[in-house]
């Protein structure tokens, strides 16, 4: 299983080369800007991990280096014992730890939905110059307040209960997995009572062009379209795309939709 160090922490990573057919021949030849950007970065969301992403890994296979990794505590990285409040912002200086221990050099494409969009988010505050695109998807913008963070807790709580979300979690991260879960519970208790700010940085020198994504029946996160759009209007070259169908994560729950919207965003079609 391949590792990497973070903060004397063990985490998984995994990169699965580009397939090389008649779809990469095609966008070699008429696509330069995709000559540029051989990998691409899905970072996943809070209490899951990266086994969330196999039918879109060999979806992006296609035309990228596709790399995943688990964040600290989560899946098959090593566990911590508590999950920060800069949270997101240390998931991000992970994925800088990553992308050296890779030694990549050029420039790389992301995807992050739910937390992963926040840890994308902080990564492109320091290292836009870095990233040619970027979808960020279905996230909780810069925060939660207290009734908010009741909410989330409250559905996460209940979640723990019922027999299909207790094994997803348990696919996602093994047999510990309600001990993975009551640590995310308890950091969106702090969100909410410690009024944490998910994004550390700002957007002013941010130079990649980013799509932040939401729905507005996204049944997880509160009045999610209103808090990406939040982030959206910050970020200089930005564009939105609001649903009026779909659950948490957009990415996940409407594959369709997303693949379609990510091809051409990302110029693959």
């Amino acid at each position: 299983m391949p590792t990497f160090k973070f903060d004397d922490l063990d985490i998984y990573y995994n990169v699965f080369p580009l397939v090389h057919n008649s779809i990469t021949k095609n966008i070699t030849k008429n696509n330069s800007k995709k000559n540029e950007t051989e990998y691409l970065f899905l970072l996943h969301g809070n209490s899951v991990s990266s086994k969330m992403f196999k039918s879109e890994i060999h979806l992006f296979q296609k035309y990228y280096n596709v790399v995943v990794f688990d964040y600290p505590g989560l899946g098959q990285s090593q566990r911590v014992s508590h999950f920060r409040d800069d949270y997101w912002n240390y998931n991000s200086l992970c994925l800088e730890e990553l992308i050296k221990h890779l030694n990549i050099t050029g420039i790389i494409d992301i995807v992050g939905t739910s937390g992963g969009a926040l840890t994308g988010l902080n990564y492109i505050t320091r290292n836009s110059d870095k990233v040619r695109k970027f979808i960020a998807d279905s996230f909780m913008g810069y925060g939660v307040n207290l009734e908010e963070s009741q909410i989330i807790v409250s559905r996460r709580t209940r979640a723990k209960s019922q027999l299909m979300s207790s094994a997803f979690w348990k696919s996602m991260n093994g047999e510990d997995w309600e001990q993975v879960v009551d640590q995310d519970i308890d950091l969106m208790v702090r969100c909410g009572t410690k009024s944490i700010k998910t994004i550390q940085g700002d957007f002013k020198s941010v130079v990649c062009e980013v799509l932040c994504v939401a729905a507005i029946s996204d049944e997880l996160i509160p009045h999610t379209d209103i808090k990406v759009k939040e982030v959206a209007d910050d970020i200089p070259n930005s564009s939105l795309k609001i649903y009026d169908f779909g659950k948490h994560p957009f990415m996940i729950t409407e594959k369709q939709e997303f693949k379609k919207l990510a091809l051409e965003f990302f110029d693959l079609e």
